[in-house]
């Protein structure tokens, strides 16, 4: 009798310890989330929660937001393809979408819409399926769930270094993604937040200290699985899908002496492993000194986004790549209006 009054008494503390620290975790869920609601009292106008838990927030349709029907910001585009016309669907992150950018027009989808249609023998049309924060898991569900809707002849995949990011254990949605994501059970996310963390830990003992180096060496299969899926879709689909290689902005450091070449040389290889036409901007970039491509943020230094000459270099260099692989019917010679050859 003792035994079991003490296995019951057991389980009642935990089960005790386990309500109390839902309700804790609950508590400061809900006192973060007023912050937030605070700090961005227009969120919900903007973004709402996605139906697809795995997306986790989508963008409203809503104009005033700079979103179309479909909730993208992009210009309004119909599932129907107009006849005779040659449409490229462009999936990515906030590169893609173009964040920082004052006009959407001058970000590389759009540049490359206008620059391939003054070249092309028939309508172009860059279709952008893309969405601040989005790491390559929720980019694959708007792939194979939205993408072929809108019967594209080419797909162009925008890669930036810090995709295969965890949407949720790395924070890599952001703000946004802590604006609408709320656990089932608090507790239980707890407790997986830090197995992720010490599993991590453990398999980046041997990896890189640069953050971008350090999450494709702890996380390479998982970069070898979205590139193999990537061809898989483009052979069953029999569209091209492209991946486009964006390079990083290092603080210290211009394309010159690029801590990350050997990276983007995995990744072409990858991509050619499974007969993916990648293209890498370090490439068209390098010519260039780092600080005249890159937003200049007051605040904090922003690695990522390219400023309006940055987004005209890299339209300029898909451009050229699609024409020299005729994977677009276009004449082979082509020079960007904005940017001179080098």
């Amino acid at each position: 009798m003792k035994l079991i009054r003490r296995i019951t008494f057991s389980w009642a503390l935990l089960i005790l310890m386990g309500v109390v620290g839902e309700f804790t975790l609950r508590s400061l869920h809900r006192s973060r989330h007023k912050v937030l609601e605070a700090r961005f009292p227009n969120r919900g106008q903007c973004f709402q929660l996605a139906t697809n838990p795995d997306l986790l927030y989508v963008n409203t349709p809503n104009k005033d937001c700079g979103n179309n029907a479909q909730g993208y910001r992009d210009d309004p585009r119909t599932f129907d393809k107009p006849a005779d016309t040659f449409r490229i669907v462009l999936i990515g992150d906030s590169v893609a979408v173009g964040d920082g950018i004052f006009d959407f027009r001058d970000r590389f989808g759009q540049v490359l819409e206008r620059d391939l249609n003054e070249t092309s023998p028939q309508p172009v049309e860059i279709v952008t399926l893309a969405r601040t924060g989005y790491s390559s898991s929720q980019e694959l569900i708007v792939l194979e769930c939205e993408a072929f809707a809108y019967d594209p002849d080419l797909i162009l995949w925008s890669y930036v270094l810090n995709d295969p990011a965890h949407p949720i254990y790395h924070d890599a949605n952001g703000e946004i993604g802590k604006y609408f994501y709320t656990p089932k059970v608090h507790l239980f996310h707890f407790l997986a937040t830090g197995l992720f963390g010490v599993k991590e830990k453990l398999a980046d003992l041997s990896c890189p200290d640069e953050y971008h180096a350090r999450i494709h060496c702890v996380y390479w299969p998982n970069v070898e699985a979205l590139f193999g899926r990537l061809g898989r879709v483009a052979d069953a689909r029999d569209t091209p899908i492209v991946p486009i290689i964006h390079p990083v902005f290092e603080e210290g450091r211009d394309f010159a002496n690029y801590s990350l070449t050997n990276l983007h040389e995995q990744l072409r290889a990858l991509a050619d492993d499974n007969q993916l036409p990648a293209i890498d901007l370090l490439d068209a970039y390098r010519p260039h000194h780092s600080d005249d491509l890159r937003q200049q943020l007051k605040v904090r230094f922003d690695p990522w986004h390219p400023n309006e000459k940055g987004h005209a270099i890299a339209a300029d260099a898909i451009a050229q790549f699609l024409l020299d692989r005729r994977l677009f019917p276009a004449p082979p010679r082509y020079n960007h209006p904005h940017v001179p050859s080098q």
